[in-house]
C-alpha cells in the first residue's frame, strides 16, 4: 500500500521544483523518533538503536550509547557547569530512569525531585530548554509517568506540573512555554511566566486534530505559530484563533529567516509538504522511493537551506534548497567577547541577537557607547556568564564599506572570511596597525576577518575600509598594515585586562581545542627577524603547514611575510578524516612541530 501511494505521488506531482533534492543522510534501517540541531551538529534519537550525533559536514554518525533503549526525545545545549550537554527522554524499563543526561564523563540518570526511578512503560515524549537573560535556565519535559504530566527543572530538581496528557513542550523565541497535548481531542496551553500559570487555548475542531505532537514558531512574529497532530493548524494572533491547513498531518519545520516558508509531513501520509506563502498554498514533495513515513523535521541554514527528515524505519534524509539567507554561528566564552552582525537580519535588537548576554552591547566612538540596536559593520563588546553559541541568520553580505575614524575603531564583519591583506580603503593608501580580536582575556592579532567577530584597528585618517569577497581590490587601493605595538583599549569597565606585548621570541603554542572536531586554532608569536639578519622592518617570511602521518602536506595555513606580533589562525578540517596530524611553523631559523588529533 505504501509503495502504491508513493507511485501515485510521483505521478501527480511531477511539477516539483528540480532544485529540490532529497537524499539519504544515514541511519538507514533505523526508526528515528526525534531530531534536534545545535551548533551545526545534528542529534537523533531512535527506537532500540541508540542516540546518535553527526556534524553536518561529516560523512558518518557517531553512536553516543543507549542501544536497546527506546529514545523518544533529545535536547542538546551548551555545556553547563556540571559538564552536561545533552538530555534525552526514554521509555523506562523496570527500575530505570526516564531522563538521562550526557556529560563529558558519560550518561547519568536524572532522578531528582518528582522525576525518579520508574517501573516499566513510563515515558518522556519531549524535552526543551531555554536560557533567559541573566543566565536563568529552565528545562521542561512532557510525558507519562504514572499519570500524564509536565515536569519543570530550574536548578537540579524536577517538579511535576499537572497538565492533561502532554505530548510536546517547546519554548518560543521570546521564552514563553507552549505545551501540546490530547488523547482524542487536541489541546494547547501557554505559560508566559515560566510555568507558574497556564492558559488553555481553544483550537479549531480539536477532536479532528486528535492531539498536538509538534509546535513550530515563526522566527520574527511571536503571534504566528503552527501546531501539528492528525492535521496542522496555524494561528496569527497568539492562539486566540486557529486555521486548519491543507497539508495533511504531522511534523513541522519553519525556515528560520523566511517565516512564510514552512514544511510539514508525517502521520500516515508519505508526502512532505511545503508552503512559501504562509500556508495559503501547499505543494507536495514526494519522498524517495522506499522511504518510510515522516516522524520529525529539523531545519539548518548555512549557505543553503537544509531540511533533515526523520523517518519511522528508513533513517534520515536531507533536502537541500538554495537560499539568499545564510547562518553563521559564533562560540562565545565566559566574560567579555568582541562580536559583530555578519548578515542582514530581521531584528537588530541586542536582546534578540544576544539573548544570553548579561551586559549591554558596547561599541566604540572615541569612548564606549551602550547600544540597544546593533548595526552591520560595527563591532561590539558583550559579556556572558558562561560559554554559549550565538547564531546569526540573515541575508548574505558579500561586501561592505565600513566607516572608520582617525584613531581606534571597532569594526565588524561580513558573511564570509576576508584576509586583512585584501582590505581596501577610501581614500586609498590608508595606514593601519594590526587587526586585533579578543580571546582568553587577551588581544590576539588576526590575519583574517571572521564572520561574527569584531576587530580593533587604528587608522591614520578617517574614511572607509572596504571588505569584498566578490572581486579583487586594486593594489593602489589596498590598506598598508604597519604594526606599531600599540594596544587597543580594554573592555568596558575592565582596566585590568591581560594585554599581550610585542613578542621578544618566536613561539608556537599547542592548538586549541585538542582533540577537535572540526575546527581548531593555532596561536603563534613572531619576534624580530632583524635580530637574525632579516628585514630591517622586523618582518619576515612565515609558513604554517599541516601534515598527515605520512608526512604529506594537507593544508597550508600561512605562507607569507608577517610582521612582529602574535597571530591566531583557524583550520577547518571538515573534509578530513579522523586521525593524528602534525603542524609545523617555519619563521627564519625558527622551526617547531606539534601533534594534534582530529576526533569525529
Amino acid at each position: 500500500m505504501k509503495r502504491f501511494l508513493l507511485i501515485i505521488a510521483l505521478i501527480i506531482f511531477l511539477n516539483v521544483d528540480s532544485s529540490t533534492q532529497i537524499s539519504s543522510f544515514g541511519l538507514e534501517g533505523m526508526k528515528v523518533t526525534d531530531l534536534r540541531i545545535y551548533s551545526d551538529t545534528l542529534y537523533a534519537g531512535t527506537i532500540d538503536s541508540g542516540v546518535y550525533r553527526r556534524y553536518i559536514k561529516d560523512t558518518e554518525w557517531v553512536c553516543l550509547g543507549f542501544k536497546g533503549k527506546r529514545i523518544y526525545s533529545v535536547c542538546p545545549y551548551p555545556i553547563d557547569s556540571n559538564r552536561f550537554y545533552l538530555t534525552v527522554g526514554v521509555l523506562s524499563e523496570p527500575d530505570s530512569a526516564v531522563i538521562y543526561s550526557l556529560s563529558t564523563s558519560g550518561w547519568v540518570p536524572d532522578v531528582s525531585g518528582d522525576i525518579g526511578y520508574y517501573y516499566q512503560y513510563q515515558i518522556i515524549y519531549s524535552i526543551d530548554r531555554f536560557s533567559y537573560p541573566g543566565d536563568t535556565k529552565l528545562m521542561f519535559a512532557a510525558g507519562d509517568c504514572y499519570v500524564p504530566s509536565l515536569f519543570r527543572r530550574s536548578n537540579i530538581v524536577w517538579e511535576r506540573i499537572s497538565l492533561y496528557s502532554p505530548k510536546v513542550v517547546r519554548f518560543s523565541p521570546s521564552g514563553d512555554v507552549w505545551v501540546g497535548s490530547g488523547e482524542g481531542c487536541a489541546e494547547v496551553f501557554i505559560s508566559t511566566d515560566r510555568g507558574a500559570t497556564w492558559t488553555w487555548l481553544d483550537l479549531e475542531n480539536p477532536c479532528f486534530l486528535g492531539h498536538v505532537k509538534y509546535i513550530a514558531f515563526h522566527p520574527n512574529d511571536p503571534n504566528i505559530l503552527y501546531v501539528g497532530g492528525m492535521g496542522v493548524q496555524k494561528t496569527t494572533d497568539g492562539g486566540l484563533t486557529w486555521q486548519t491547513q491543507s497539508c495533511g498531518s504531522g511534523a513541522l519545520a519553519i525556515d528560520p529567516f523566511y517565516g512564510s516558508h514552512v514544511f510539514a509531513g508525517g502521520g500516515y501520509n508519505p508526502w512532505l509538504y511545503e508552503t512559501t506563502d504562509g500556508g495559503l498554498n501547499w505543494d507536495a514533495i514526494p519522498q524517495p522511493e522506499g522511504a518510510d513515513f515522516i516522524s520529525d523535521l529539523e531545519i539548518n541554514i548555512t549557505d543553503s537551506l537544509e531540511l533533515y527528515i526523520a523517518t519511522e524505519g528508513t533513517g534520515v534524509y536531507r533536502l537541500t534548497q538554495p537560499s539568499s539567507a545564510c547562518g553563521r554561528k559564533i562560540n562565545v566564552n565566559e566574560n567579555w567577547n568582541m562580536l559583530s552582525v555578519p548578515n542582514r537580519v530581521h531584528d537588530f535588537s541586542k536582546n534578540t541577537l544576544l539573548p544570553s548576554s548579561i551586559s549591554s552591547a558596547f561599541t566604540y566612538e572615541d569612548s564606549y557607547i551602550s547600544k540597544d540596536t546593533l548595526q552591520n559593520g560595527k563591532g561590539y563588546w558583550s559579556k556572558f556568564n558562561s560559554s554559549d553559541v550565538i547564531r546569526f541568520i540573515g541575508e548574505k553580505i558579500t561586501s561592505d564599506s565600513i566607516d572608520v575614524n582617525l584613531g581606534w575603531n571597532m569594526i565588524g564583519s561580513i558573511s564570509y572570511p576576508v584576509r586583512v591583506s585584501s582590505i581596501g580603503s577610501d581614500p586609498p593608501d590608508m595606514i593601519v596597525n594590526d587587526f586585533s580580536t579578543y580571546k582568553d582575556n587577551q588581544y590576539i592579532s588576526s590575519d583574517t576577518i571572521q564572520p561574527g567577530h569584531a576587530y580593533w584597528v587604528k587608522t591614520n585618517k578617517s574614511g572607509k575600509l572596504i571588505l569584498d569577497t566578490t572581486s579583487s581590490i586594486m593594489t593602489n587601493k589596498l590598506i598598508k598594515i604597519i604594526p606599531n605595538g600599540e594596544l587597543p583599549p580594554p573592555p568596558p569597565g575592565d582596566q585590568q585586562i591581560k594585554l599581550k606585548e610585542i613578542p621578544n621570541k618566536f613561539a608556537l603554542e599547542q592548538n586549541y581545542p585538542n582533540p577537535f572536531n572540526p575546527t581548531t586554532n593555532f596561536r603563534f608569536r613572531i619576534s624580530d627577524f632583524s635580530a637574525e639578519g632579516g628585514s630591517a622592518s622586523g618582518g619576515g617570511f612565515v609558513s604554517l603547514k599541516v601534515y598527515d602521518v605520512l608526512g604529506q602536506v594537507v593544508a597550508t595555513l600561512v605562507n607569507e611575510v608577517k610582521q612582529q606580533g602574535e597571530y591566531n589562525v583557524q583550520w577547518d578540517a571538515s573534509n578530513f578524516t579522523s586521525g593524528i596530524y602534525f603542524y609545523k611553523l617555519s619563521a627564519g631559523k625558527f622551526i617547531d612541530i606539534k601533534k594534534m588529533i582530529l576526533l569525529r
